[in-house]
Parts: C-alpha cells; sequence; structure tokens
C-alpha cells in the first residue's frame, strides 16, 4: 500500500506544482523558497527539536511550548516547519530569528530524505494531524523519535483515514507518543490505527496560547484611532462567500445602528485586494489597515489587510463572528475572542473546532448561528443589549480559565518520555 501511495505522489507532482504556480498569482510568496518544497534546505543539522505546524493558527499555538523550551534549554536548536508561507512569517514574528525555519517539503519520498540528511533531527513534534505516510517512515528509517502534539480529528477525516487503515496503522504504530485534545478525538485517532498505550489526553494548548497582557491596553489605543464612540464589528478569518453575507447583514444592521463600523479580516492575504473590491461593489467606504491607522466617522468598512493583528483587532470590537463557518470549512479558533472578553457567533460548520464550539455554546459565552438571517438577529441582539455583551465576554474569559493547563500537561509528557 506505501509503494501505491509513493508512486502517486511522484505523479500528482505536476499537479501540485501547477497548484502552487496558480496560487503565487494571489501571493507571490507561493513563488519564493521553492528548493525547500523539495527538501533543499540551507539549515545545517543536527537540529534538537523539529516542529511541524501548518500554519498561522498552529504557530501561534506552539509559542509559548516553544518559548518554555528556550527558556529552560537556551541552546537548544529548535527548527520551526510550515505549509504556508503566513505560517514563514508568523515564525519570524514570533520567535525573532530564535529558532529555524523552513518549508516543509512535499511528502515524497525523496524529497523527505533530503530535508530529514540536512537537519538531521534528533525528535519532531508534529502539531494536530498531519498524517503523511513518507514523513512518517523515512523518520522511523532515521531513528527520528515523533510525536504528535495537540492532536484532533473530526469524523470526517476519520472516516477517510478508516478507509486506508491498512495504509496508516502501521505508520501511526510507529509514532511514539499522541497527545490529543479530547476524549472523543482519542477514540476516533485510535480507532485508524495509533496505539492506545500511548495516547494521552491533554485537552488544547490553544487555550494556552496566552494573549499578552499588553493587548487589551493595545486594542483600546486602536479603538480611539479608529472607531471613538462607534459600535465596532468585527468579523475575522472569513473565507470566501462569507464576505457577502457579512456584507449583506451589515447593510441592514446599519439601518438599526447606524454608527457602525464594520472590521473586515479575511483568512488569506491573497484575498485582501478581492474583498477591498466587494466592499466597494457594495457601496461602502473603506479603509485598508496597512494605508490607514486613523480613521474618520465616514468610512463604513475597515480591512485588516496586515499580519498577525487579528488578536489584537478582536479586543477592539464589541461583538466579534469567527469565520470559515458559515461555509464547510470546519471553523477557526473562537478562544482569541473569548480570551479578550469579546462577544462572539458563529457558523454552524465547526467540525474543526467542534468541542471548543460546544464548550462556547454550553457556557453561554457565544452563539451558533445557522444562516444569514440568525446572523442578523444575534449581532443586532448583542449591539442593542451591552449587558448581554458584557455577560457573555465574561463567560468567554472564564472558559479560558477553565480550561486553560494543557501546555503544562504536553510538557510534563514531552519532558518524561524523553522528548525535551
Amino acid at each position: 500500500m506505501l509503494i501505491i501511495y509513493r508512486l502517486m505522489m511522484y505523479l500528482l507532482l505536476p499537479v501540485t506544482l501547477l497548484m502552487q504556480l496558480v496560487k503565487g498569482f494571489r501571493n507571490r510568496a507561493y513563488w519564493q523558497r521553492w528548493g525547500e518544497r523539495f527538501g533543499l534546505v540551507t539549515i545545517e543539522g543536527p537540529i534538537d527539536c523539529w516542529i511541524h505546524a501548518v500554519s498561522v493558527g498552529e504557530v501561534r499555538a506552539i509559542a509559548p511550548l516553544v518559548q518554555s523550551i528556550l527558556r529552560e534549554r537556551p541552546n537548544c536548536k529548535i527548527c520551526v516547519t510550515t505549509t504556508t508561507p503566513t505560517g514563514s512569517i508568523t515564525v519570524d514574528q514570533l520567535f525573532a530569528g530564535r529558532v529555524e525555519h523552513c518549508y516543509l517539503p512535499y511528502d515524497t519520498g525523496m524529497g523527505v530524505r533530503q530535508f530529514l540528511s540536512r537537519i538531521r533531527p534528533q525528535v519532531g513534534l508534529i502539531v494536530e494531524t498531519e498524517i503523511w505516510p513518507n514523513l512518517i517512515r523515512e523518520c522511523q528509517k532515521n531513528n527520528v523519535r515523533l510525536a504528535y502534539i495537540n492532536v484532533r480529528l473530526s469524523d470526517r477525516s476519520r472516516e477517510r483515514y478508516a478507509r486506508f487503515r491498512s495504509l496508516f496503522a502501521p505508520l501511526l504504530g510507529a509514532v511514539k507518543l499522541f497527545l490529543i485534545q479530547s476524549e472523543d478525538d482519542a477514540l476516533r485517532i485510535v480507532s485508524i490505527g495509533a496505539p492506545a498505550e500511548r495516547s494521552h489526553v491533554t485537552g488544547s494548548i490553544k487555550v494556552d496560547a496566552a494573549i499578552p497582557a499588553s493587548t487589551g491596553e493595545a486594542a483600546q489605543d486602536i479603538r480611539r484611532k479608529i472607531a471613538g464612540d462607534r459600535p465596532v464589528w468585527i468579523c475575522g478569518s472569513t473565507r470566501d462567500g462569507e464576505e457577502q453575507i457579512i456584507l449583506r447583514v451589515f447593510q441592514r444592521i446599519r439601518q438599526v445602528h447606524p454608527k457602525l463600523l464594520l472590521v473586515l479580516a479575511p483568512r488569506h492575504p491573497e484575498r485582501f485586494d478581492s474583498v477591498a473590491r466587494l466592499s466597494r461593489r457594495f457601496g461602502f467606504k473603506l479603509a485598508r489597515r496597512s494605508q490607514v491607522d486613523k480613521l474618520d466617522t465616514g468610512t463604513d468598512v475597515y480591512l485588516a489587510d496586515t499580519m498577525g493583528e487579528l488578536s489584537l483587532l478582536y479586543g477592539v470590537a464589541d461583538v466579534a463572528f469567527v469565520g470559515g463557518s458559515l461555509v464547510e470549512l470546519g471553523g477557526q479558533n473562537l478562544l482569541e475572542p473569548c480570551a479578550l472578553g469579546v462577544s462572539v457567533c458563529f457558523g454552524p460548520h465547526m467540525f474543526n473546532f467542534a468541542e471548543i464550539s460546544r464548550w462556547v455554546v454550553d457556557t453561554r459565552a457565544g452563539f451558533q448561528i445557522n444562516d444569514e438571517d440568525q446572523l442578523f438577529e444575534v449581532v443586532n441582539r448583542l449591539l442593542s443589549d451591552p449587558n448581554l455583551r458584557h455577560d457573555c465576554g465574561q463567560l468567554g474569559k472564564q472558559l479560558i480559565l477553565d480550561h486553560s493547563g494543557a501546555l503544562a500537561k504536553v510538557s510534563a509528557l514531552l519532558n518524561t518520555k524523553g522528548f525535551i
């Protein structure tokens, strides 16, 4: 089965390269550092600890862990790999040259072998559930002790992996440790082949990816510049198909709250320009954060087209909508607005954050909506009722406190098992 997979990866390589080329027309960073995608990295090993974090959310999640390792072992040589350019930018922003960075190569045998032979890691930590067969097998051959941390697995993903259990079960059996977000995730990952005796439920380290105390003060300073006494609705990590819905809802809400400012933060930088054009087609006066940091009262939509500021901008808002959830993409992380005490709502498609979304609904820290009309109703209700907003915000902060502690559990298990 693994031989068939390897052959398919080589056959699909031209398609993968074409997709990379197309992405480059929207974000030119995809045209850079092509050699790294084939394992031709310039980092010289040996690396003490290699951590793979796909993109922005995963990089932010591991930041407290990386900082903890560096505090205890200042000379520890760490390499963080990502898949996306935005992940690469986030590594630079968070770690300021204290760790190495390169892209993880495509999962071809040749590329993975090149990569491992150059960085020569002693241990590897893979964040969440990036199950790449060639990568796991080559780590096994090179005696790289591999652990998966902050593992989550939706029912949809479990069903896909289960179809090829004969491929994935032996590979997962080669992984030394699984640190898993929830009991349900543990049942799913074990069902596709992870050894139960090496699987431990720790909770989500994203809860412990603490927002700096200064965030609140900095957010209020931004609010004074862009909003003054105007109410603010932020829509974060939005995806294609959601902005149209949001802008229609914004038109309706402005009839009730005419001073409302919409802060719109698309998930991917390559979509900033198209979202700006869409906002103008709706007739709104738009300003871009990359160009303007102080707004006049005539601005309707403030486009958050900078990197690494979403947490800060959540703190500016009265109400937050978290995207990737009105379209079937599995949602995004709800914890940042909750930690800042901002009332939050999100759509029906939260399968990538199923447990966290349940926490938010069950504790009444936020609202799950099903469609455009419900989005209007909930946002309008929150904007109209300051007591409800306050209560939701306080419950969100309490939720963070109640579910914190995963980082300590993860660090302790990694230390006990000899990974850090």
